[in-house]
């Protein structure tokens, strides 16, 4: 057996690449997370969201806090067999998890490398940049030879440049703040998505489209449609035909997290009759 893995991976759009040993002391099995790869995406971890392994161990489960209710709650379960690895959040516990056909392995990390945001360069850097577009304090991805040029750019406006530094470093944790927190609006999003794949087919949306006339429901426009959840999937919407609805795709973004009907109240149901009919 394998005693040495490489996993590579894509975070904030840089690419990050772990080097592992397995660890052939016998370790208790990882229970929280903050990272989990399925289908070779990597979903971390943000403020009050945590990744926790089912009590019979056969699933992982994501909890985030919802929309009224700081407390985090439960949005998605990812079947073991959908997950390739987990970074776990103790020293008691192997750093790292990955799952195959030889069951679950613990790995130990011994080396990082992640791409310098700057130059594109690798570096071997001291933490994973996972939770926040930016680093502990504010720090960004930088190698030792981007800040060093950064450095020498600042020596010629001092006394300002303390100043100018700290003020120039709140605004990019500012920025980079908000970017992550749409990186991790997305992911709970395409986790919801995830689980409630194949509640509905693409035959049964073409036949929906095409009982509506194949136009916008909300602008009576024939553009390019997209499956609507009526009742949006982080506010606990199903992800069955009865629960879509055809819309652009700006009049999709227009109505964003609202759970608004813009079907005929008399059709609602005989489109989905409709829909599962021509499908089946």
């Amino acid at each position: 057996m394998e005693s040495t893995a490489e996993l590579s991976f894509r975070s904030r759009g840089l690419k990050i690449t772990l080097f592992c040993v397995r660890l052939n002391a016998l370790r208790k099995r990882i229970r929280k997370a903050r990272a989990l790869c399925v289908r070779r995406k990597v979903i971390p971890c943000g403020p009050s969201e945590y990744w926790e392994l089912s009590a019979e161990g056969t699933h992982w489960d994501f909890y985030h806090p919802d929309l009224d209710d700081p407390t985090p709650q439960r949005v998605a379960s990812i079947p073991m067999h959908e997950v390739s690895w987990v970074l776990g959040t103790g020293p008691a516990r192997a750093e790292i998890e990955s799952y195959g056909t030889k069951g679950a392995l613990r790995w130990k990390i011994i080396r990082k490398l992640v791409q310098c945001q700057r130059c594109g360069i690798p570096y071997e850097a001291q933490w994973i940049p996972l939770r926040d577009a930016a680093g502990p304090m504010g720090i960004d991805c930088l190698c030792a030879g981007c800040w060093e040029e950064l450095d020498e750019n600042f020596r010629d406006v001092r006394p300002f440049s303390e100043g100018f530094r700290e003020l120039e470093k709140q605004l990019r944790r500012a920025e980079t703040l908000r970017a992550a927190d749409q990186g991790r609006r997305a992911n709970v999003r395409w986790l919801r998505e995830f689980v409630s794949e194949g509640a509905y087919t693409d035959a049964e949306f073409a036949a929906l489209c095409d009982y509506y006339g194949n136009v916008c429901l909300r602008c009576g426009r024939k553009e390019p449609l997209v499956a609507d959840h009526v009742v949006p999937l982080s506010r606990r919407g199903q992800g069955d035909i009865s629960n879509i609805q055809p819309l652009c795709k700006p009049c999709n973004s227009i109505k964003g997290n609202a759970a608004t009907d813009y079907r005929p109240s008399r059709c609602g149901a005989q489109a989905r009759s409709h829909a599962l009919a021509a499908a089946g």
